[in-house]
C-alpha cells in the first residue's frame, strides 16, 4: 500500500533550526529536509501566527503547517490529498507529546529529539493509515454527534428547568397579589360599611330632628288648649 504521510519535522522558530524529524517512504531524507527548511523560512517570514494552519503544495505534495505558543513549528508532509482534518489532528498529538514535557526540556534541543523520537514514528505510522484512521475518525464522529445530542439535551432540561423556576415565581407573585388584594377589598368593604353605617345614622337624626320640629309644636299647642 501506497504512502499517504511522507514526512514529519519540527523546527525551532527563532533559529530555524529542524529538532526532530521523521521519515516515512524510504529513500534519502535530504531532499525533504531541504524542502522543509525552505518551507519554515517561508513560515517565518510570513509571520505566521501562534495555532494558525497554513497549507503549502509543493512537487512532493502538501505541506501542513502550525506553530506553537513554544515557538516549534509543526510540518507535516503528505500526499496532496491528504485530509487535512487527519493532518492537524496528527500535528494537535505531536504537541500533546510536547506539551506532558517540562519547560526545561523544550529549551534544550538534544533532549527534545530524544524524548519525541519514538512518539513521532509511532505517529507517523498511525496517521499514515488511512484506511484505519477513516474508521477511527468516524467512531469519533459518532462519539461526538452523541455528545453533542446529549449536551443539548442537557441544556434543554436546564432551559425547561428554568423556564418552571420563573413560572413558579410568577405564580408566587401573583399569590402574593392575590392576598393583598383580597386584603385591601377587605380593608375597603369595611370602610365603606361604616361610611354608609355613618350616612344612615345621619338621615336617621335628621328625619327625626325634622318629625320632632313639626310634632313638638303641635303637643304643645294641644297642650295649652287644654
Amino acid at each position: 500500500m501506497p504512502n499517504s504521510l511522507k514526512y514529519l519535522a519540527i523546527y525551532r522558530h527563532e533559529t530555524e533550526k529542524l529538532i526532530a524529524s521523521y521519515l516515512i517512504e524510504a529513500g534519502s531524507e535530504e531532499p525533504l529536509k531541504s524542502e522543509s527548511s525552505k518551507v519554515c523560512f517561508e513560515l517565518k517570514r510570513n509571520q505566521l501566527r501562534i495555532d494558525e494552519r497554513q497549507k503549502i503544495d509543493s512537487t512532493n505534495g502538501s505541506w501542513f503547517c502550525k506553530i506553537d505558543d513554544k515557538g516549534l513549528f509543526y510540518l507535516v508532509l503528505g500526499i496532496s490529498t491528504y485530509p487535512e482534518r487527519h493532518a492537524y489532528t496528527l500535528i494537535q498529538e505531536i504537541q500533546n507529546e510536547f506539551n506532558r514535557l517540562g519547560n526545561d526540556l523544550l529549551k534544550d534541543d538534544a533532549s527534545l529529539k530524544l524524548h519525541i523520537k519514538k512518539p513521532l514514528k509511532d505517529l507517523g505510522l498511525k496517521y499514515n493509515d488511512l484506511v484505519s484512521l477513516d474508521k477511527i475518525y468516524q467512531a469519533q464522529q459518532n462519539v461526538d454527534q452523541t455528545k453533542i445530542v446529549m449536551e443539548d439535551n442537557i441544556k434543554q432540561m436546564i432551559n425547561n428547568g428554568q423556564q418552571l423556576d420563573v413560572l413558579s415565581i410568577k405564580a408566587e407573585d401573583l399569590n402574593k397579589n392575590a392576598k393583598s388584594f383580597a386584603k385591601n377589598s377587605a380593608e375597603l368593604a369595611s370602610i365603606m360599611y361604616w361610611r354608609n353605617m355613618k350616612l344612615k345614622i345621619i338621615i336617621g337624626l335628621i328625619i327625626l330632628a325634622g318629625l320632632l320640629y313639626i310634632i313638638v309644636p303641635i303637643i304643645i299647642k294641644v297642650s295649652a288648649s287644654n
